[in-house]
């Protein structure tokens, strides 16, 4: 598993504000959503309380997310700002208590996500993707086909280093 790239989460379009969504992305369970700023937000997505999956909590106002199991609250940053088992005002809110967040980036109407070293991703962004958002070209959005194949068959029978004149020789 390659940990220390970054991976398309989605088209722009497909995180609308304040819809919780789970992904899988290099092994990893990822809870993403658009605050209402507008910015996405990707966060592990195993609460730190009993590891319940966070995309099956809800957004509450303010951008938090409320585990749906014990009702835990992150912020967009990770960090836990609310436990409703603590009773008291002097009850605090362990350290440990947060989620990791991934760096994202959103450019030319994809979201991209880091989910490695993050002082690595910050030395360099995501390939540039002009052609989907601009003006220029027509984008076609399809649903993800699935093959019943180990994936790296598909991908060595994608990836094909005969260039177009050659096919049509025969060669």
């Amino acid at each position: 598993m390659i940990r220390n790239a970054w991976y398309a989460l989605g088209f722009s379009a497909e995180l609308p504000t304040g819809a919780l969504q789970g992904h899988q992305v290099a092994g990893l369970p990822i809870v993403a959503w658009r605050t209402e700023g507008g910015d996405v937000v990707a966060l592990d997505a195993r609460c730190a309380h009993k590891r319940f999956p966070l995309w099956d909590g809800r957004l509450l106002d303010g951008d938090r997310l409320e585990c749906a199991y014990h009702g835990f609250c992150y912020d967009p940053t990770g960090r836990c700002v609310a436990i409703p088992a603590l009773a008291e005002r002097s009850q605090r809110i362990p350290t440990t208590a947060r989620q990791r967040p991934f760096p994202i980036v959103e450019q030319d109407g994809l979201v991209w996500i880091w989910t490695g070293d993050p002082e690595r991703g910050a030395k360099g962004g995501p390939p540039r993707t002009p052609e989907i958002a601009g003006t220029g070209w027509e984008t076609l959005v399809t649903e993800p086909i699935e093959v019943a194949a180990n994936y790296r068959l598909l991908i060595e029978n994608l990836f094909d280093l005969r260039g177009r004149a050659d096919r049509k020789m025969g060669s």
